[in-house]
């Protein structure tokens, strides 16, 4: 990856996190129910996922309003839901009031008018243009090539996420070649082109639990989500060490660049501190009691 300037990992307490992890025994993370009828997950799954960007308003983050600058509404429970949980009471709010939303026709044709109405909370949700374009990337695409549908993107996909076949290509491949708006998430940098493709592998990832045609065989060959969540943990646990200058923007509250360095380092010192032999996967695995028995 080249000599990083901004982020370092720390092997000791890389180390350390591991044998934390190896020796703590998770309880079940629960669920809030969306109540989507089951051959729609998939459909509505993929929708949310190509949401996932940019929930930051970065006027307020600029003046340190932290969580306060995050897009946020009010759930079916009257409490208050950012980011991402955000998104999905959004989106199944405006299903429940009768918006035709996992209709490939109707997403095809949404204005910018009609997305400020979907996500209509507080702050207002960023970059409101480029998420009615993705909407109409993706229903141009399923409705000329998949009837309207991701499960039939999925049912051609060879059953795989990436099947490095140009002619058969896999759900991942397809989304970020066909729906390179909405899926495609790739930076160039001087030694060359970093491929993280969160919002592709995330969806796959997802869709594959909704069964049916979203069975996709190589989930477990996926990397991690190097997004916001993990590498703050990281963070936290000091595997991941910061130079002060970019401690101080991230403790303000302020977005990084999308592509550039200082986020480049973030998303792949996530990925190289959580993979291959001496990653914090390999070492908790390694770290972990044989089952009894």
């Amino acid at each position: 990856m080249g000599r990083t300037r901004h982020i370092s990992i720390d092997d000791a307490a890389l180390d350390a996190f591991a044998r934390e992890l190896a020796a703590t025994d998770f309880a079940p993370v629960g669920t809030i129910p969306l109540h989507i009828p089951e051959g729609e997950v998939g459909q509505y799954v993929m929708l949310d996922c190509s949401q996932h960007f940019a929930f930051t308003d970065p006027v307020l983050a600029a003046q340190g309003l932290g969580k306060a600058a995050k897009f946020s509404t009010a759930g079916p429970d009257g409490k208050n839901y950012r980011r991402s949980m955000a998104v999905a009471f959004s989106m199944r709010g405006a299903m429940e009031a009768g918006v035709p939303l996992l209709d490939a026709a109707y997403f095809e044709s949404m204005s910018e008018a009609d997305v400020r109405s979907l996500f209509a909370g507080r702050p207002e949700m960023p970059r409101v243009p480029e998420r009615a374009a993705i909407f109409n990337e993706i229903g141009r695409v399923l409705r000329a090539s998949y009837g309207g549908e991701f499960r039939n993107m999925a049912a051609e996909s060879a059953g795989v996420l990436y099947s490095g076949d140009a002619g058969k290509p896999g759900f991942v491949e397809r989304l970020t070649a066909e729906m390179p708006l909405s899926f495609g998430d790739s930076f160039v940098f001087e030694w060359g082109r970093y491929y993280l493709d969160k919002k592709a592998t995330l969806g796959g990832a997802m869709v594959a639990r909704a069964g049916g045609p979203f069975v996709l065989a190589d989930l477990a060959g996926l990397p991690v989500s190097p997004d916001y969540i993990l590498p703050n943990a990281l963070r936290e646990k000091g595997v991941l060490a910061y130079a002060p200058a970019l401690a101080e923007k991230l403790d303000a509250g302020i977005t990084l660049e999308a592509g550039g360095r200082e986020f480049f380092e973030m998303q792949g010192l996530t990925v190289a501190a959580c993979h291959g032999e001496d990653g914090l996967l390999a070492k908790v695995n390694g770290y972990r009691e044989p089952d009894a028995g």
